[in-house]
C-alpha cells in the first residue's frame, strides 16, 4: 500500500499552501483594489458611491478567501479521517496475514 506517512505529509503540505497561498493572494487583490477606490474615493461626484463600492467588495473578497480558507481546513479534516480509516485497513489486513 501507498505510504500513509508520506501521504500524511503531503496533506498538510497541500492545505499550509492553499491557507498560506489564499493568504496572500487576498491581501494583493485587497491592495490592488484599493488604488482605483482610492481615487474614486477623492472625487466628490464619486466618493460616496465608490466608498460604499469599495466597502461591499472588500466584504465580499474577504468572505470568499474566508470561505476558501475554511473549506480547505475542511477537506483536511476529512483527507485526515480517510487516511486514519486507510491505516487501520491496513493494520487489521497486516494482522489477518500474521
Amino acid at each position: 500500500m501507498v505510504d500513509l506517512k508520506r501521504l500524511r505529509g503531503l496533506r498538510a503540505l497541500i492545505e499550509d499552501a492553499v491557507e498560506h497561498g489564499s493568504g496572500a493572494i487576498e491581501r494583493v487583490h485587497l491592495a490592488t483594489a484599493a488604488r482605483p477606490f482610492g481615487v474614486l474615493e477623492r472625487i466628490p461626484p464619486t466618493a460616496l458611491v465608490a466608498r460604499g463600492i469599495h466597502v461591499a467588495h472588500d466584504a465580499i473578497a474577504t468572505g470568499v478567501y474566508g470561505t476558501i480558507r475554511a473549506t480547505n481546513r475542511l477537506v483536511g479534516v476529512a483527507a485526515t479521517m480517510a487516511l486514519d480509516i486507510a491505516e487501520t485497513l491496513d493494520d487489521d489486513k497486516d494482522e489477518d496475514i500474521s
